[in-house]
């Protein structure tokens, strides 16, 4: 899982990769409408997700049982700001009120939540991102699972970069648009191949005019200038430019040019779904209660998250910018309550999965 996460650790890496090349397309050769067909036929989005349990829960307050249900949750990462909603359930007594004695139970390199959910570990898993979701769903063995709510209605997924025509200390209004990528280098991690194949294809640009390296989870690349643009989640690495003096960051966000992918994603296990249904309920809406906190009383939010985030050096004023950058994700756009997934959101990003070579489907 760790290939794929785009936080910085707390040691900088650096440039891995040192030379540039032109990207290859390695990815399976089929057109969007034909991998969509495929993804209706075989991985229907409503197979492996839910609304249901949000939709239950925000018509009458779920019954709490009289013993508490000792509840394991797999987090996303280790315990920084990214699970500020569930500090937030946790200490404002949410998941207690719900008769859940949660277990924040944090992740890192090499812990999948998935993979631990799976194997019996955990009973909640919150993955970074629903490509982990869809991408087990398709596997031979993939174990039955399912979806029920998220955070980020949007991807995250960015291609950062600095504007140079204003002073460093000045923030940027410059639009990118996907034109602005050619004969510039571009820094990717390791799954980068399908977004470098997505953009190119999608919007025709020269792909021999692309200058892909492969870098680490810093942002020292694209600051000390040996790449124009970095792929960065857009409420994370922006921080950190910010930090170090370099407001003037602008991004190239996926969403906009059509990449859908909801983000830390809460999913149990199709049995858990179906035979103990309560509980899923109870989950969401403690959930529900924490992001109100969270999106209205911030200052009270970032305080919380400061005290559970035991693994990060993070200021207070850090964690704030993080719940600005990232608030239009937790709204969307899709007119629904938060946490609500959107269908064809899905459905979307299984297509461009099959497309660019994240997963086959036969």
């Amino acid at each position: 899982m760790n290939n794929l996460r785009l936080h910085l650790r707390p040691v900088a890496l650096v440039l891995l990769l040192g030379g540039c090349s032109a990207p290859s397309s390695q990815h399976i050769q089929i057109s969007y409408e034909d991998a969509l067909a495929k993804v209706h036929q075989k991985i229907p989005a409503e197979t492996y997700f839910t609304n249901d349990f949000l939709k239950q829960a925000t018509t009458a307050k779920p019954t709490a049982p009289s013993a508490p249900d000792h509840v394991r949750i797999g987090m996303p990462w280790i315990l920084n700001d990214e699970s500020a909603l569930w500090y937030i359930a946790v200490e404002k007594g949410f998941f207690r009120d719900m008769g859940i004695d949660a277990e924040l139970i944090p992740g890192g390199p090499g812990k999948d939540p998935l993979a631990l959910m799976v194997g019996g570990s955990l009973d909640i898993a919150v993955t970074p991102g629903g490509s982990f979701v869809v991408s087990l769903v398709a596997s031979p063995t993939g174990a039955k699972v399912t979806a029920i709510c998220t955070l980020l209605k949007d991807s995250q997924y960015s291609w950062i970069t600095l504007d140079h025509s204003v002073p460093k200390d000045q923030f940027s209004h410059k639009e990118l648009k996907p034109a602005d990528l050619i004969g510039k280098k571009i820094g990717v991690q390791s799954d980068g191949q399908r977004y470098v194949d997505f953009v190119t294809e999608k919007f025709k640009l020269p792909a021999d005019q692309l200058k892909i390296s492969q870098v680490g989870f810093s942002i020292d690349p694209l600051v000390s200038g040996a790449v124009d643009f970095y792929a960065g989640w857009f409420q994370n690495q922006p921080r950190f430019l910010e930090q170090q003096g370099y407001k003037n960051w602008v991004a190239l966000r996926f969403r906009d040019l059509g990449w859908t992918e909801e983000g830390d994603v809460s999913v149990v296990m199709k049995s858990l779904a179906e035979k103990n249904p309560g509980l899923a309920t109870r989950y969401v809406y403690a959930l529900t209660q924490a992001i109100q906190v969270y999106l209205n009383q911030p200052e009270e939010a970032a305080d919380i998250t400061l005290k559970y985030s035991k693994d990060a050096s993070l200021t207070r004023e850090m964690v704030l910018r993080r719940f600005e950058l990232e608030k239009d994700l937790v709204v969307g756009h899709d007119g629904q309550p938060p946490l609500w997934m959107s269908v064809d959101s899905w459905n979307n990003l299984a297509a461009l999965l099959t497309q660019y070579g994240g997963i086959e489907l036969p």
